[in-house]
């Protein structure tokens, strides 16, 4: 006889041979927590999945992730964006107010129009930056072309000239 401690309970058993579990419920229990390798459907590589249904390696999972997150990002180009807006609101711990609705009315009333030349717009521009201060609220966002809302950077609004000499070419 040969004493052995169990694996997953850490009993003191003896065996007849060189065993690493006290029983088969211990063992039952050890191979349902520990799923065996399969092999990714992308890739083919080996690994062992976490829980689930596994059909993807954790790389090709993320990469997945990424292309999903793209797809939404095309299919609502809205709510993706104000998406963004309110974690900076968040990051920056300013009044976070802006709706989507509230965002169709600006974009309505600019007519799809940049504020600053008459480009097309498709930014949200806070016209005092939130890094400054300024709420992410209908109040102060407004619908700039992209040449203009890079050229405006973080412009407090403070001194009329710092916008105008800095004006993007569009």
């Amino acid at each position: 006889m040969v004493l052995n401690t169990c694996t997953r309970c850490a009993v003191i058993f003896d065996s007849p041979r060189l065993a690493k579990f006290c029983g088969r419920i211990c063992w039952q229990r050890h191979h349902r927590e520990t799923p065996a390798m399969v092999m990714c459907q992308n890739c083919g590589d080996p690994f062992q999945p976490r829980s689930g249904v596994p059909t993807y390696c954790p790389p090709c999972r993320s990469q997945a992730g990424a292309i999903r997150s793209r797809r939404f990002r095309g299919r609502h180009p809205i709510v993706a964006l104000l998406s963004v807006h309110s974690g900076r609101a968040e990051k920056y711990g300013v009044v976070n107010t802006l709706t989507i609705e509230e965002w169709k009315v600006i974009v309505d009333q600019l007519e799809g129009q940049c504020s600053y030349c008459g480009a097309e717009g498709t930014q949200i521009d806070h016209v005092v930056a939130m890094s400054a201060g300024g709420p992410n609220s209908q109040d102060n966002v407004t619908l700039a072309c992209e040449p203009c809302n890079q050229a405006k950077k973080s412009w407090d609004g403070s001194s009329a000239a710092g916008w105008s000499t800095r004006r993007a070419k569009c």
